[in-house]
């Protein structure tokens, strides 16, 4: 039979008739407000505290298994990743070995540019003296020969006159 309020009620009000206003309104509060049916037990709660502590264990164990396929993934990640690591830094290092003999052969190609700087202005002072010394010759030659033909003209013309 199920307890209804009306029911509580008609209870409350024979017990208060029976024992006074204070003594009924604790006893009521004593008693649960639904059937006893109703009322947890403490082996059911241990029942279900059991039940309930089993199911947080399965729980565990699917999160303990699903973290563990996680992890495995994140540590095949890891593995990826440091392979490719490993790819760029051999790369790279190929790449810097490459600009580092490059570097080499400017630094050379720049000592030999500069020697052939070198060569070249020697030179150029080589032939600044040469050229020198054959317009000093020239000019000396070029005097003697117009000194020499001012003679012959004079000559021509000391000839000439005195023919005349």
């Amino acid at each position: 039979m199920a307890v209804s309020e009306a029911s509580r009620h008609q209870l409350y009000r024979q017990v208060e008739h029976l024992m006074g206003h204070d003594n009924a309104t604790t006893l009521m509060e004593l008693l649960p407000p639904v059937g006893w049916a109703d009322v947890a037990t403490k082996h059911g709660l241990a029942a279900l505290e059991e039940r309930l502590s089993m199911r947080f264990d399965a729980m565990d164990v699917k999160f303990e298994a699903r973290f563990g396929v996680v992890d495995h993934g994140f540590g095949a990640m890891d593995h990826k990743f440091e392979a490719m690591d490993a790819k760029f830094e051999a790369r790279f290092g190929a790449m810097d070995h490459k600009f580092e003999a490059m570097d080499y052969k400017f630094e050379a190609m720049d000592h030999k540019l500069e020697a052939m700087d070198h060569k070249l202005e020697a030179m150029g002072h080589k032939f600044e003296a040469a050229l020198h010394r054959e317009v000093s010759a020239l000019k000396s030659t070029m005097l003697l020969t117009m000194l020499l033909g001012q003679l012959t003209l004079a000559a021509i013309i000391f000839t000439a006159l005195k023919l005349a």
